[in-house]
């Protein structure tokens, strides 16, 4: 284990693994995980393991590769009752906004949706006031990393796209 950790080429929880193998308390190998798999959440660009699924179950069920649309993508499926009512309307040819039921939704769902149709149509209904407010501290990050996740998920599809039920 210490060429590999020499060699960076095993993970954190690998080596945390190999620490405490040892150690036979059911309870502390719980939270080991529990933690580790915290650790590797808040190094992801979603928000958590249930919008990394709805992604992937988007991007499976368009098979869709355009930069706009896994933008829109990322961000229709940030909130669960937001992804909800967009799957509905999901298909090859993208998402059809007109038909989206917008009544109930909360302030963070309807700029997530305003910033989604504004990738598509190329308009501005999400304002900066929108995205910077304290309020909705998920927004600012979430819009971001819609923007850069383009580049970074054709690179990871190139080689493998993950099945909506594989395990984090």
């Amino acid at each position: 284990m210490r060429d590999r950790v020499n060699a960076r080429s095993c993970t954190f929880s690998e080596v945390l693994g190999d620490c405490f193998a040892n150690i036979e308390d059911s309870i502390f190998h719980f939270r080991l995980r529990l933690a580790t798999e915290r650790a590797r959440e808040m190094r992801s660009c979603f928000l958590d393991s249930k919008h990394r699924m709805r992604f992937y179950e988007g991007c499976a069920l368009t098979r869709r590769y355009e930069s706009s649309f896994i933008a829109q993508l990322f961000l229709l499926s940030a909130s669960e009752d937001l992804w909800k009512r967009v799957r509905e309307e999901l298909s090859h040819d993208g998402v059809s906004y007109a038909e989206v039921y917008l009544d109930g939704l909360t302030i963070d769902e309807y700029i997530y949706f305003s910033a989604a149709y504004d990738f598509e149509y190329g308009c501005s209904h999400a304002s900066i006031s929108d995205l910077s407010n304290d309020e909705v501290s998920n927004l600012n990050r979430s819009v971001s990393s819609a923007m850069r996740l383009p580049s970074i998920f054709m690179a990871a599809t190139l080689f493998r796209l993950p099945s909506v039920t594989e395990s984090e």
